[in-house]
């Protein structure tokens, strides 16, 4: 069986073991969907985009490894 997803493969095949839980959330930002992490109150460092939209990956200021600040 072949998935075709952005979705992690640990959500659709979740083992019995306890896995360590991370502080990564999905949201908005300027009209994308990124998963990211905090790196402080006001700093976020973006692990994933989550879109589908190829356009979206073309972003120079959006990318896995970037920094956003909010607030």
């Amino acid at each position: 069986m072949i998935l075709h997803t952005i979705v992690p493969g640990e959500l659709i095949f979740q083992s019995a073991e306890v896995s360590e839980e991370t502080s990564e959330q999905i949201f908005m930002y300027a009209g994308i969907p990124v998963a990211a992490q905090p790196l402080n109150n006001e700093v976020w460092q973006v692990t994933k985009i989550m879109s589908t939209n190829p356009n979206h990956f073309l972003h120079s200021d959006i990318y896995p490894g970037a920094t956003l600040r909010m607030w």
